[in-house]
């Protein structure tokens, strides 16, 4: 049969798609080869965009025309044939944009219905495809970078040679300049592009993930992160396998990086967009952390917990430069905060003692700094306070965490920073909270309104004795060493001196005294020098009630109110001056005060059966 086009089978009317059907079906793959062969020799484009849309079709059909066993062989012949036209096709500069698309999508077709046999014959098409991919034409770049993904999915690691090279046009691809931004917007392929490229990262991930280092990664990680592409449905699916499959010596510097880059830029944007920054990074590290395997996670533990520290210096960089409120600004970095400790939490509970002690030392070289106190502090400028408080917070909160969550094994880190704790629980006095902010004002002119940063550190100070007293209350709670005399003394003293601050959470100072009255009580060598100690507390705690003060008064009469609870027939011998205590309050002028006396009175009368309340009022 004499074979001039596909067009002479039918009338000139009749549509393409009308010809693809009847023609690819009645003729052999020998005749369909010399066709499409007499169609791309026309060098006319419309003939040969005619040939590549029925080669397109007849990949897709051929299953159902060839029987089995002749199906591989019956490929062979077809693909070679075309696949020696179609590099000349897509490079030729002559071709126009729509010929080189047909091109591209003939070839895609063919990599997604290849039999493994005929794989090799797909290898020679690779660099080109590669070729437009790089091209400056968007939409080409877009179909070229979806072929590289249809090769990565079926030859997997047979496209090692192109991978360099598909890097370089992804990390170009996801961190367009202004200039191709623009053009993606006007003709709306922005969103398409950004999508095209993390599908062939995926594919990547799980063909070729070793390839993934160096500069073209972590630009390619850091666009990731941005507005732009983070909202993309599959990008957290591709973060989560940077995170699972990427070498950790490569995974661990590109978030680094992007952490770094965050920083200097934090100097220019708003709170909330730096937070909001941190936070997609830190769920990166969250989700490496729950992944990886103990091994790996022993050997970076120290490059994964320095990262971690790092993130809670944010809080100091906004503060730096931003005028928000106060309010405003604790809102945004208490997430950062939240994400960074739930982060060092799940780093220790995938490590030995051994590995953790490390960690531990770590971070407490980051807190400390060069060893000072806050004391030291106070003669220096503001912001250096600030610095110390921040992270002493940040320490203070993440071992709360791990007491929590495994109470006795961390108990003995705790212990190592009493003193520290006691001091940030008492915090500086009015006067050089004062001092402190009028030598920072007055340190250098500014040309903008300066932030109230007196404001700032009175909040920092509210905070670090929240936390201390709350890690206080856990440390009191879950230890089993032994109360000794100068801890005792000197956390009884800060406690009481802690019941006169305004800025320290109720709640919470009552619930740590009772756990620190109980603990040294339970835990004293011998039996008179525990109901000596739980004497001194009680006497001590109660002498703070004689005060003008009606909040204050409340406050003592719940902190005996919750030893006595806690401690039940114990605190017994303590009840002489618990009865003298509730006869001053039992008529309070302050209503809550007193009702609060008869709670307690009621408990006493439970605990030694005795009348205590008609006793006082009579």
């Amino acid at each position: 049969m004499r074979v001039c086009g596909l067009t002479e089978y039918l009338p000139v009317t009749a549509s393409i798609d009308n010809v693809l059907e009847t023609v690819i079906t009645l003729i052999s793959t020998t005749q369909f080869c010399q066709c499409l062969e007499k169609l791309l020799a026309t060098s006319i484009a419309e003939k040969q965009l005619e040939a590549l849309e029925a080669f397109t079709k007849r990949v897709e059909i051929s299953e159902l025309l060839v029987v089995p066993r002749d199906r591989d062989e019956d490929q062979a012949q077809l693909y070679s044939k075309m696949f020696k036209e179609l590099p000349d096709l897509m490079l030729n500069r002559n071709s126009p944009p729509t010929l080189v698309q047909a091109v591209i999508t003939a070839i895609d077709k063919c990599c997604l219905n290849v039999s493994s046999g005929n794989q090799g014959l797909l290898a020679p098409l690779m660099k080109p495809v590669l070729e437009i991919a790089q091209s400056d034409d968007v939409e080409l770049s877009c179909s070229g970078i979806l072929c590289i993904q249809s090769f990565l999915v079926t030859l997997q690691a047979k496209c090692v040679p192109i991978v360099p090279g598909t890097l370089a046009v992804l990390a170009k691809r996801m961190s367009p300049n202004v200039e191709e931004l623009d053009e993606l917007l006007n003709k709306r392929e922005r969103k398409s592009v950004h999508e095209a490229c993390l599908l062939t990262i995926d594919s990547m991930l799980y063909s070729v993930p070793q390839f993934f280092s160096g500069n073209n990664f972590e630009t390619i990680f850091q666009s990731m992160l941005e507005d732009r592409v983070y909202s993309l449905p599959t990008t957290t699916q591709v973060l989560e396998g940077f995170a699972q499959k990427c070498d950790p010596r490569f995974f661990l510097p590109a978030v680094s990086s992007a952490m770094g880059s965050y920083f200097r830029e934090a100097r220019g944007t708003t709170a909330e967009s730096a937070v909001v920054q941190m936070e997609r990074l830190l769920n990166c590290l969250n989700y490496f952390i729950e992944v990886a395997d103990k091994p790996n996670i022993r050997k970076h533990r120290l490059d994964v917990a320095l990262m971690i520290f790092r993130s809670a210096e944010l809080r100091r960089r906004i503060r730096l430069k931003t005028e928000t409120s106060t309010e405003s600004f604790e809102a945004f970095v208490s997430r950062t905060e939240i994400l960074a400790i739930t982060c060092f939490v799940s780093l220790a509970m995938k490590l030995r003692e051994v590995d953790f002690r490390d960690v531990f030392d770590k971070l407490l070289q980051w807190s400390e700094g060069s060893g000072r106190t806050l004391k030291d502090e106070v003669g220096k400028e503001l912001s250096s306070t600030q610095k110390y408080l921040d992270r002493s917070i940040v320490l203070q909160k993440c071992l709360c965490e791990l007491l929590e969550k495994v109470q006795v094994l961390f108990a003995p880190f705790v212990t190592a920073l009493l003193d520290r704790t006691l001091e940030l629980l008492v915090g500086l006095p009015e006067d050089q909270l004062v001092k402190l902010n009028t030598d920072s004002q007055s340190s250098r002119k500014r040309k903008r309104k300066p932030v109230d940063k007196s404001s700032h550190l009175a909040t920092q100070l509210k905070t670090a004795s929240d936390s201390s007293l709350r890690m206080l209350g856990l440390y009191f709670t879950f230890t089993e060493e032994t109360v000794s005399d100068r801890v005792f003394d000197k956390t009884l003293e800060a406690l009481v001196e802690v019941l006169e601050l305004p800025r320290v959470n109720g709640e919470v100072v009552k619930n740590t005294i009772a756990s620190f009255a109980a603990r040294a009580f339970k835990n004293a060598k011998e039996e008179s020098e525990g109901s000596r100690r739980l004497s001194t507390v009680n006497r001590l705690v109660i002498l703070k009630v004689r005060t003008n003060n009606s909040s204050l008064r409340l406050l003592v009469t719940e902190c005996i109110l919750a030893i006595a609870q806690r401690l039940g027939e114990a605190y017994l011998p303590c009840l002489p001056e618990a009865m003298s205590f509730l006869a001053d309050l039992i008529d309070d002028e302050d209503l809550e005060v007193e009702a609060k006396a008869k709670e307690l009175g009621q408990l006493l009368e439970e605990l030694s059966g005795e009348p205590i309340l008609a006793q006082l009022k009579e």
